[in-house]
């Protein structure tokens, strides 16, 4: 369960659960990432975010996640679980999860302000469990 004290918010894509953390540490990556300072990074967060911060703030919300750690997680790895379908949640939850963090106030709070709703929870696809990446890329082979 996520801690909103903590900086967590948690959310489901592709019927896999996420727990975003954006913590001193996180936000600190992330300005590194980025390579800019947060006071800026949140005025472009709240004029326009583009795909680069979002695939910035997710893979520094993450990297608290035993899941992915530092070796297994890269800005590119990040980058594949981003679609323009889910452009929108993942912005949406991003959004929520790094404002929640900064300003103390609750996801929930966060997502009535917005009128934003938790989408519906997508039926789980078979994995083996041993990739917490799998099944999140972007590209589609068939």
């Amino acid at each position: 369960m996520a801690n909103h004290r903590r900086g967590e918010y948690s959310f489901t894509l592709n019927g896999t659960e996420f727990l975003l953390r954006f913590d001193m540490n996180a936000l600190a990556e992330l300005e590194g990432v980025l390579d800019d300072n947060l006071s800026s990074i949140i005025a472009r967060m709240q004029e326009k975010p583009s795909f680069r911060f979002l695939r910035a703030a997710l893979y520094a919300g993450l990297l608290h996640d035993k899941r992915f750690k530092r070796d297994n997680a890269t800005l590119e790895r990040i980058g594949n679980m981003l679609t323009i379908e889910n452009f929108g949640d993942i912005t949406r939850h991003v959004m929520i999860a790094l404002g929640s963090a900064l300003s103390g106030k609750s996801p929930s709070e966060l997502e009535k302000m917005v009128g934003a709703q938790q989408p519906e929870k997508a039926e789980p696809e078979a994995r083996d469990g041993n990739d917490p990446f799998e099944g999140l890329t972007g590209i589609r082979t068939e």
